[in-house]
């Protein structure tokens, strides 16, 4: 337990470290709003799926994934959970719709990805990817179940529209799982190459955030 708080206090110094940094960028003027707005586009379209697609190749195995349905359940519970935390804060501090709405979908499906990934796989380096396909995939079917019906101007189970789910992260995520399940595990400078371009998405993530404190 004490080795992973250690890295918890370590990661969590790097993301302080990171959003300084972003701050001083931005003060300084080295980066513009053109600049933040191209490097978060790349981030979501290119870096992300990168280091989604070789955690889960890098670390998951058909009888692992087997293994980890039990937090397929979990994780189902833990976002109806925050999603009933977001109808009751809603109610609580006497929102109406729509922002009611949007304030559900916020509390109920946070931004895992830029920091909650690199945590865990650092945190848990043998397990802690293939306990994120799991969840991922649970929170994709969920989001785009739930949220399309959210954002329109009537609240009806005909609003769901899973095309959402064919986005770059998504599509990633089952190129993994496929290689995976065929036990195809590259070991190559091309795939070498993408780990590490997937393992700068916390760094650039962390640094464009500060913009929208």
């Amino acid at each position: 337990m004490g080795g992973q708080f250690g890295i918890l206090l370590n990661q969590m110094f790097i993301f302080f470290t990171l959003i300084a940094l972003g701050f001083l960028a931005q003060r300084l003027k080295l980066l513009n709003s053109a600049a933040i707005d191209g490097l978060s586009l790349c981030i979501v379209k290119l870096i992300l799926p990168c280091m989604i697609f070789t955690s889960v190749v890098n670390s998951a195995t058909i009888d692992g994934v087997l293994q980890k349905i039990p937090l397929f359940f979990c994780a189902i519970l833990m976002l109806f959970i925050l999603i009933s935390f977001g109808i009751i804060s809603s109610f609580l501090i006497r929102l109406k719709a729509p922002t009611k709405y949007i304030n559900i979908s916020l509390v109920g499906f946070p931004n895992t990805g830029f920091i909650g990934y690199p945590l865990i796989t650092a945190m848990f380096p043998h397990t802690g990817a293939l306990s994120l396909v799991v969840y991922s995939v649970v929170e994709q079917i969920l989001f785009w179940s739930i949220v399309p019906m959210l954002t329109k101007k009537e609240f009806s189970i005909k609003n769901i529209d899973f095309r959402g789910m064919i986005n770059p992260s998504f599509i990633s995520l089952m190129l993994g799982l496929l290689l995976v399940v065929i036990n195809i595990h590259p070991k190559n400078v091309f795939f070498s190459t993408l780990t590490s371009v997937g393992d700068t998405s916390k760094f650039l993530a962390l640094i464009y955030r500060r913009r929208y404190w």
